[in-house]
């Protein structure tokens, strides 16, 4: 990898090759160094065009437009401090983190479905909701989505597989439990109402509503 690295508003000693960059996709990268000065004298004064006009954004309400320029793909590259790509590396670690089934991910993947699994046999909606308390499949969940925002297709094949064998293993645990209880006085109350109103349609349709707009 090579980094090419050039500095604004000051000079710039003992620098060397920024470590790890390849870790966020990056190649061959050119880093400017800007002195932190430039933006506290300038932040006041950050200004945007919109339609054909230079306005200013603080003091105004954010408009529509505005909303959707997040999703508008941008080849500009601004100036960046050393401090600010240490961030984005850090952030981009958590979320592949918590997409990697290592010890920690496994260990809470199993107590949280055997906890969802007694809960639904003995009809406890508290059990249940602690399951979901204790359950790490929101980590690929939340790194799809990074991954859809950065394109990082890696990460998105990674984090994608990982929540596909999470759930098929919450599957299987719920068999097993199901196979053990069934042969106890449990059995007889079953279906339960907290099986009875997890297999209706009417909410699994609300449920997808309520899970896009919870993240």
């Amino acid at each position: 990898m090579t980094s090419q690295i050039s500095t604004v508003g000051g000079t710039a000693t003992n620098i060397t090759t920024l470590p790890n960059l390849s870790a966020l996709g990056a190649s061959d990268t050119t880093t400017t160094i800007v002195d932190p000065s430039i933006h506290l004298e300038h932040s006041s004064e950050r200004r945007e065009v919109e339609g054909g006009e230079l306005t200013t954004i603080r003091g105004r309400p954010v408009k529509f437009n505005d909303l959707l320029r997040v999703f508008e793909e941008d080849d500009n590259f601004e100036a960046v401090t050393i401090e600010q790509i240490k961030r984005v590396k850090i952030m981009h670690d958590k979320f592949f983190d918590g997409a990697v089934m290592n010890f920690n991910y496994c260990t809470l993947l199993v107590v949280a479905s055997v906890i969802a699994g007694l809960g639904l046999v003995t009809n406890s909606s508290a059990t249940i909701i602690a399951s979901m308390l204790v359950s790490p499949i929101m980590g690929p969940v939340v790194a799809i989505a990074y991954g859809a925002t950065i394109r990082d297709r890696v990460l998105i094949r990674k984090a994608l597989m990982n929540e596909m064998v999470s759930l098929l293993f919450c599957i299987l645990v719920g068999a097993i439990i199901g196979g053990i209880t069934g042969t106890t006085n449990l059995a007889s109350e079953w279906p339960t109402d907290e099986m009875k109103v997890r297999c209706t349609m009417s909410n699994f349709l609300v449920g997808i509503p309520i899970a896009f707009f919870s993240g």
